[in-house]
């Protein structure tokens, strides 16, 4: 069955509605909603017009022909309420349509918001935000980006894990799987997790893991130089870490599910694989082996 308040709007736009039942359409929030659109409407029918002298005066300057009432006159009004119902259409593809960003498995691009602060996008990252940017400045993301807000500028960046507000700073924000990480490098921003609230100032970090600020001297985040750092990190994120660079997948025997391991070291994203897991087994007393996209990983006896 269709629905109502699109049946309303319909019949609103080709004039079907009685003055009882288009004051109670106006009451609606359907039409406070899309108000300003909808009175464009309104504006076409307060324009003077009378349609019987223009066409009677256009029957007359044909001479001795036959006096007929054309058949678009007719069609006159569904026209008007068919051109508005086009913009109106054409404004909420635009409006529900933002713009976005992402990037596949080790790629990395970077690019300007409408306010000219820059963004830098991990690999394996999406980022969107309205294309009407003066009206909302919220930035949607997923996977992980640094900022660069231009100075006096102000915009929220929210994710599935918490929401970072910021005013002409540089930071870096993280959230893969249900980890959420903020780094400020520069300025301040304001982190909300759940239902934890904090200020972080320059070399200030939040992770969901401690749920607090700890303190991290850096210039900026380590993957701009196309590296990774760890520091007694745990297994998991030191491998979801690898298979966003060298797309692949890891699959662990019981005996790693069940240890506690954690991981310090680094390597850059142009290192082999093999090069990788080298090091990384070599520290943990890990062994493994590759078939196709996956690396098996167990525990060396």
């Amino acid at each position: 069955m269709e629905d109502k308040k699109d049946t309303d709007i319909h019949k609103y736009l080709n004039f079907e509605l009685s003055s009882e039942e288009e004051a109670r359409f106006k009451n609606t929030s359907d039409y406070k909603k899309h108000q300003t659109l909808l009175g464009l409407l309104d504006d076409s029918k307060s324009i003077p017009f009378d349609q019987d002298v223009l066409f009677d005066t256009i029957n007359n300057k044909k001479g001795t022909q036959t006096k007929v009432i054309p058949l678009y006159k007719k069609w006159l009004p569904v026209s008007i309420a068919a051109s508005i119902l086009i913009c109106c259409s054409v404004f909420f593809f635009y409006s529900a349509n933002p713009t976005s960003y992402n990037t596949a498995v080790a790629e990395s691009i970077q690019f300007s918001l409408p306010d000219n602060s820059s963004v830098w996008l991990n690999a394996k990252s999406e980022i969107s935000h309205n294309k009407d940017w003066n009206n909302s400045r919220d930035i949607e993301l997923h996977g992980e980006a640094y900022f660069e807000v231009a100075k006096g500028k102000k915009f929220t960046v929210k994710t599935s894990q918490g929401i970072v507000t910021v005013l002409g700073t540089k930071f870096n924000v993280k959230q893969r799987d249900q980890h959420f990480e903020v780094h400020c490098f520069e300025g301040s921003v304001s982190v909300s997790y759940k239902n934890y609230k904090t200020v972080l100032k320059a070399n200030d970090m939040f992770s969901s893991k401690e749920v607090g600020k700890q303190k991290q001297t850096l210039n900026k985040p380590n993957w701009l130089d196309k590296q990774s750092v760890f520091d007694n990190s745990s297994l998991n994120n030191v491998l979801t870490d690898i298979g966003l660079h060298y797309d692949i997948e890891f699959k662990k025997n019981n005996t790693i599910e069940n240890a506690t391991l954690k991981y310090t070291g680094s390597y850059t994203y142009t290192d082999d694989l093999t090069t990788v897991l080298d090091v990384l087994c070599k520290s943990l007393n890990l062994e493994y082996s590759i078939k196709d996209k996956s690396v098996y990983l167990s525990l060396k006896e």
